[in-house]
Order: C-alpha cells, then sequence, then structure tokens
C-alpha cells in the first residue's frame, strides 16, 4: 500500500508496479516523496518467496500480468532483513509494532483510518477506491510494520541537451558546438522520458543516434 505524507493512499499500487513510467509516474511525482506501508508477513514473503512466486499464488500469470517475467528473474530478496536494518538506521524507513506507533512516529494522521479501508478492500478482494488487481491487495495487519520512504527516480536526463538532427549539441542560440554529439538517452531533442510504452523504442534510439553522431564524428575528425 502506497501513502501520501498524511497517510492518504493516492494510487492504483498495481499501475506503478506494471507501468512504472507511463501511468506510475505523474502521481507519484506528485506526492513524492510517497512511503510503502507494509506488514511484517509481506516482508516475510518478499525475503523467503519474491514477488513473482507471492503474486502467482494469489492469481497472476502469463496472460494478466505481462511484467512478471521480470521479477521471475529478480527471485526472492535475501537479504531484505539486513536491508530493511539499513534503512531504519539511515532514517528512511521507520519501524513500530503497532499501526497507531507508526501514525505517530510518521505523523501521518490518516494512516490507521486508511488501512482500515484499504484491509476491507483485501477481504472483499476488490480495490473500491482505485481498481487495483486483486494479487497486488495484501493486508496490513501483522506487526511489527514499516513505512518506507520513496522518491522518484529515473535511468536518464529529463530534458537533455538540444541537438540537430546529425545530433550535434547545440548552444543556447541553437548554433552548433563543434566536435560535440549527444546520443541516447541524453539526447534531449529525441528523448525527454528515460521509457515509453513502444517495446525496443529507448534502445532503438540509442543505437540509432550511435550510428549517426559515430559518422559524423568521424567525418568532423577528419576534416
Amino acid at each position: 500500500m502506497l501513502v501520501d505524507n498524511q497517510g492518504k493512499r493516492f494510487m492504483n499500487e498495481g499501475l506503478l508496479c506494471d507501468y512504472p513510467m507511463s501511468y506510475g509516474e505523474e502521481p507519484t511525482l506528485r506526492h513524492s516523496p510517497y512511503y510503502a506501508i507494509v506488514d511484517q508477513e509481506y516482508v516475510d514473503k518478499m525475503r523467503d518467496e519474491g514477488l513473482y512466486e507471492y503474486l502467482t499464488k494469489r492469481g497472476a500469470n502469463h496472460d494478466n500480468w505481462f511484467i512478471g517475467s521480470y521479477y521471475k528473474q529478480r527471485g526472492a530478496l535475501k537479504s531484505l532483513d539486513s536491508d530493511l536494518e539499513e534503512g531504519i538506521h539511515e532514517g528512511w524507513i521507520v519501524k513500530a509494532d503497532t499501526l497507531e506507533e507508526l501514525a505517530k512516529k510518521t505523523g501521518f494522521d490518516h494512516l490507521t483510518g486508511t488501512v482500515a479501508s484499504y484491509n476491507s478492500y483485501c477481504e472483499k478482494g476488490e480495490d473500491e477506491q482505485f481498481g487495483a488487481n486483486p494479487w497486488y491487495l495484501s493486508s496490513v495487519k501483522q506487526g511489527p510494520f514499516y513505512a518506507i520512504e520513496c522518491e522518484v527516480s529515473a535511468w536518464s536526463t529529463f530534458g537533455g541537451v538540444k541537438t540537430d538532427d546529425e545530433c550535434r549539441a547545440l548552444a543556447e542560440d541553437d548554433q552548433v558546438i563543434p566536435g560535440m554529439y549527444v546520443v541516447g538517452t541524453d539526447n534531449g531533442s529525441m528523448m525527454y522520458s528515460p521509457y515509453y510504452d513502444i517495446p525496443g523504442f529507448c534502445y532503438g534510439s540509442c543505437i540509432g543516434s550511435g550510428v549517426i553522431a559515430g559518422h559524423g564524428a568521424s567525418a568532423y575528425a577528419k576534416a
């Protein structure tokens, strides 16, 4: 379950898992930093089974969960206990024996009410608030409980260097900077976000721009 800094749930968590950039990015940007609220049972399952095994037991499969193969490769999170302890020590994870204590430690005034509503959706197998798939509905009941601070991150530069159609870097006056070429996701004229819903787009643009810039750089060096 994901909540904002008031302890209110703000999105379908499954969309962040399945479509982190296209559907998960906007709500998490608006509510960043946001917080994952989990209980000890969920932590134990992630450590011993991993997300893929956990969710396939709950109804996710190859036909209805397209991104599952990615999580299958990751497997169980064997170092999760030590990772949690590190986060607690560094201050971006809060641990408490009860939800009331967790709400007090974090200052999330609406946390207990939000968890109560969320747990009712889990019992029904239907998310009446945001419509998350039932296999993503994991109740938050068994202490201790954790609030894990999260912030939006990406794997490339947003608003990278402006270029022309030959991948040559442009100055603020749109004049070519001699000998400078920009490729891949750092090319701000091709990429304004790291990933798209079109499979292969990111890799294709990286390869294509590299070829274009390579030919240009070679010709420039020989000139």
